[in-house]
C-alpha cells in the first residue's frame, strides 16, 4: 500500500472548503443547539458552551529551545533566529488544529515543502560494485532546509545532468582570482592583480614567453622512430595508469606495426605519435618528501633533452589533428593532445584540445546510438562500450577540471544521457591479451617497463609477470573510479556554495550551509571508507613518502575537495560581525578544518613531479597559501596554535610555485603577489607588535 503523496495532501485540503476535523462541532449542529433552548433563552444544561481554555504561557521557539537560551517570542522570527538567519519555528505553530490557520497559509506551507523535497518520480539502481569494491554514490543524503535528509538515488537523465553540468562562468566563483579579490586581503598588494587568466590567453596568443618556443624550433631535428615502443611502453606507465582511455594491446599493437613500416597521415599514427610525446616527458614518481631548501634550489626541466624528444613527437602528432576525421581515434586523440599540454602546463592549449575532444566524443556517441538518439546497442562490442564510456568520462572530468579555473565554454557533452553511471572496465578477453602482450607476424610479445611508478621505490615489483599486470591493471582502475566518483561530489558542492561569487556566502542561512557541509562530509567518509587498499591513504601517517603515487593523487584529490568544501566558511569567518559570538561558534569548526588541510605533511612529496595535474596543484599551492593568510589576519591561526606552522607552509608553497614559474606567466604572477603579501603582513605583525 503506498502512501499518498504531498501533492495529493494539496488536492484533498483545497477540494473541502468546510473541512470537519475530529473533536469539532460542524457549524449548522451548533446553530441547533441555540434554537432548542426554551423561551426565556435558557438552555439545557448539556447544551451549555463550556468554558474558554486559559492561554498558556509564552513558548520559546525551536532553536531557542535546542540551545536552552531565552527567546524573545517575537513574530514571525524571534531576535535569536534573525541573528543567526535561520527558520523560527514555535511549537503551537506546528500543534495548532487545521481549522484554526488561514487555508492560503496551510496552502504556501504545503508548497514550500513541495519545493524543497527532491525528484522522486524515477530512480535507477546503482551498478554493482566493480571489482567487489563499494561505491558510496550509490546513494546520496540531500538535506531540506530543516536540517533532516532525504536518502534518494540519482536519476539517469535530469539528476544526473545537474551533477555533470556546471553554473555558467563558474570560474568567476571558483578560480584563485576569486579569492584574491577578498576584502580580508590587503588592498596594497592585490589592487594592481592583473586578471590570471587574461594573461594566459595574452601569452597564447603572441607566443611571448612561451616556455617550448625554445625547443619547437629544434624538435624536428631529434625524431627517432626506433624509440617508438620504448617511449608508448613508458606512456603506459606512468600516464595511462591515470586515465585508461586507451587499450594497451590495440596500442602496443599499432606501435610495433608502426616501428616497422613508417609513420603514416592516419589517426593510428597519430595517436601513436601523442603517447610517446607523453611517454618522453613522463618519469616515474619519487615518493620521497621534498625539502623547502631543495626546491628552491633546482627548478622544473623544462629545457630537458627528454623535453626536446617529447616536443618533436607532439609537432609530427598536431601536423596530423588537422586531417582527422569524426571517430573514436580522433577523439581519443584530441583528448591526449590535452593531457600533454597539461603536462607542459598550457592550459590554454588543453582547454581547446579538450573541447574538441568532447565535441567529437558527443558527434560518436550520437551516431553510434549510445545517447537519446536510440540505435542498437547489442551489436557494439563490450570492449568498443567500454572505450566510449572511458572517453566521456575522461573527457568531461577534464573539462570541468579546467572550467573551474578559466572563463571558457563548457561544451555540449553533459547534456546527453552517460553511456554509464560508471565506465566499465575491459572485458576479460581484453585483460588477458593485454597481459599476454601483442604478436607481430608470428614473434614473441613484449613485456611493460618496470611499474615503479606505482610502487614505493624500495621494493619495486618485477614487471615480467602476468601478476604484476593484473595488479597494473587493478590499481589504475580503482584510482580512475574514484576520480569518476569525486566529480559527482566536486559539481554538488559547487551548485550548493559557488553558483554566485564569494559574497553571497556572508548572507546565507548558516545553519544551512552547515546541513549541507555535514552532508558532504557524510558522503566523503563513505567515500574513503570504500577506498580498495591498493590505492588507500592514511591521513594520520608519519611517513607519508611509503604511499605510491596513486594513493598520493588520491589523498591530493580528497584534501582538493576539502578545501572546496570548509573555503566558504573562512570568508564568513573572516567577514563577519567579530561581536556575534553565535556565529563564530557555528562557523569557526569549519573554517578550521579548511586550515588543517592546508597544512598536511603529505603536501611535501611530489611537488617536483611532472603529471597531469602540475598546473592544478601550483594553483592549489596559491590557494592554500592565501587560505593561511587569511587565517592569520583573523586569529584562526592563534587560536589553533598552528603560527609557526603554517608560516612553514606559505614558505614551501611559495618554492613550490617558483620551481614551475618559468613555465607558465600566470605562476610567476601569482607567486610574485604572495610575496608581497607575506612582506606587508610581516610589517603589520611587526607594527602592531
Amino acid at each position: 500500500m503506498t502512501e499518498p503523496s504531498p501533492s495529493s495532501h494539496v488536492r484533498s485540503v483545497t477540494a473541502s472548503p468546510n473541512l470537519q476535523l475530529p473533536g469539532t462541532t460542524p457549524p449548522t449542529a451548533r446553530k441547533r443547539a441555540r434554537s432548542e433552548g426554551n423561551g426565556n433563552g435558557n438552555f439545557d444544561q448539556r447544551q451549555q458552551p463550556q468554558p474558554e481554555r486559559k492561554k498558556r504561557a509564552p513558548v520559546a521557539c525551536r532553536m531557542c529551545k535546542n540551545r536552552k537560551i531565552k527567546c524573545s517570542n517575537d513574530r514571525p522570527k524571534c531576535l535569536s533566529c534573525v541573528r543567526l538567519q535561520c527558520d523560527c519555528l514555535y511549537p503551537e505553530d506546528a500543534n495548532r488544529s487545521l481549522g484554526e490557520e488561514p487555508l492560503p497559509r496551510i496552502l504556501g506551507a504545503l508548497e514550500e515543502i513541495l519545493a524543497r523535497l527532491p525528484d522522486l518520480t524515477r530512480s535507477v539502481p546503482f551498478p554493482s560494485a566493480l571489482y567487489n569494491a563499494p561505491h558510496p554514490e550509490a546513494r546520496l543524503a540531500i538535506p531540506t532546509g530543516s536540517g533532516s535528509s532525504h536518502e534518494t538515488e540519482l536519476s539517469n537523465s535530469t539528476a544526473e545532468e545537474s551533477f555533470l553540468s556546471l553554473p555558467n562562468d563558474v570560474s568567476r566563483n571558483t578560480s584563485l582570482e576569486e579569492v584574491l579579490r577578498w576584502p580580508v586581503f590587503s588592498s596594497n598588494a592585490t589592487t594592481a592583480t592583473p586578471q590570471l587568466s587574461g594573461l594566459l590567453m595574452a601569452d597564447e596568443e603572441s607566443g611571448v614567453g612561451d616556455s617550448s618556443d625554445a625547443y619547437r624550433k629544434n624538435a624536428w631535428h631529434v625524431l627517432d622512430n626506433t624509440r617508438i615502443l620504448l617511449r608508448v611502453n613508458q606512456f603506459l606507465a606512468n600516464v595511462n595508469i591515470k586515465n585508461p582511455i586507451l587499450d594497451r594491446h590495440t596500442l602496443l599493437k599499432d606501435a610495433m606495426l608502426l616501428t616497422e613500416t613508417g609513420l603514416s597521415w592516419d589517426a593510428r599514427s597519430c595517436l601513436v605519435l601523442i603517447a610517446c610525446a607523453l611517454g618522453a616527458i613522463s618519469t616515474a614518481f619519487e615518493p620521497g618528501p621534498a625539502t623547502t631548501d631543495g626546491i628552491l634550489r633546482s627548478r622544473s626541466d623544462f629545457d630537458s633533452q627528454s623535453r626536446v624528444e617529447a616536443e618533436s613527437y607532439y609537432q609530427s602528432a598536431q601536423r596530423r589533428l588537422g586531417l582527422l576525421t569524426r571517430g573514436l581515434r580522433a577523439s581519443q586523440c584530441h583528448l591526449l593532445s590535452g593531457i600533454y599540454c597539461m603536462y607542459t602546463l598550457r592550459p590554454i592549449e588543453a582547454w581547446h584540445s579538450f573541447y574538441q575532444a568532447s565535441t567529437l566524443c558527443l558527434v560518436h556517441l550520437k551516431l553510434r546510438g549510445s545517447s537519446h538518439c536510440g540505435g542498437n546497442l547489442a551489436e557494439f562490442s563490450d570492449a568498443q562500450k567500454s572505450l566510449e564510456q572511458r572517453l566521456f568520462w575522461s573527457c568531461l572530468k577534464s573539462e570541468c577540471e579546467m572550467l573551474l579555473e578559466l572563463p571558457l565554454p563548457q561544451s555540449s557533452l553533459y547534456t546527453i544521457e552517460s553511456p554509464g553511471m560508471f565506465p566499465s572496465p575491459p572485458p576479460q578477453e581484453t585483460i588477458e591479451a593485454a597481459i599476454k602482450g601483442p604478436e607481430l607476424d608470428g614473434r614473441p610479445p613484449t613485456r611493460s617497463p618496470a611499474l615503479n611508478s606505482l610502487y614505493p621505490s624500495h621494493h619495486p615489483p618485477s614487471p615480467s609477470t602476468p601478476r604484476d599486470l593484473v595488479s597494473l591493471h587493478h590499481q589504475s582502475w580503482f584510482y580512475y573510479l574514484t576520480e569518476i566518483s569525486l566529480l559527482r561530489l566536486n559539481n554538488r558542492i559547487i551548485r550548493a556554495f559557488y553558483s554566485a561569487d564569494s559574497t553571497t556566502w556572508t548572507r546565507m542561512n548558516v545553519i544551512d550551509m552547515c546541513n549541507e557541509a555535514h552532508a558532504c562530509e557524510r558522503q566523503l567518509q563513505q567515500w574513503v571508507e570504500s577506498l580498495p587498499h591498493s590505492i588507500r591513504f592514511d591521513e594520520t601517517d608519519p611517513n607519508p613518502g611509503e604511499h605510491s603515487e596513486l594513493q598520493h593523487m588520491t589523498w591530493r584529490r580528497y584534501v582538493k575537495i576539502k578545501r572546496l568544501l570548509y573555503r566558504p566558511f573562512l570568508y564568513r569567518l573572516a567577514h563577519a560581525d567579530h561581536q556575534d559570538g553565535v556565529l563564530h561558534q557555528l562557523v569557526q569548526p569549519y573554517a578550521e578544518k579548511c586550515v588543517l588541510a592546508c597544512v598536511q605533511p603529505a603536501t611535501y612529496i611530489g611537488l617536483r613531479h611532472r603529471h597531469h595535474g602540475t598546473w592544478f596543484g601550483c594553483r592549489e599551492s596559491a590557494l592554500s597559501a592565501l587560505i593561511l593568510l587569511a587565517a592569520q589576519s583573523t586569529g584562526v591561526l592563534t587560536a589553533m596554535g598552528l603560527e609557526a606552522q603554517s608560516e612553514q607552509f606559505i614558505h614551501l608553497y611559495i618554492a613550490h610555485l617558483k620551481f614551475w614559474q618559468e613555465e607558465s606567466v600566470d605562476i610567476k604572477v601569482i607567486s610574485e603577489i604572495i610575496q608581497r603579501m607575506c612582506q606587508e603582513s610581516l610589517s603589520q605583525s611587526v607594527s602592531s607588535g
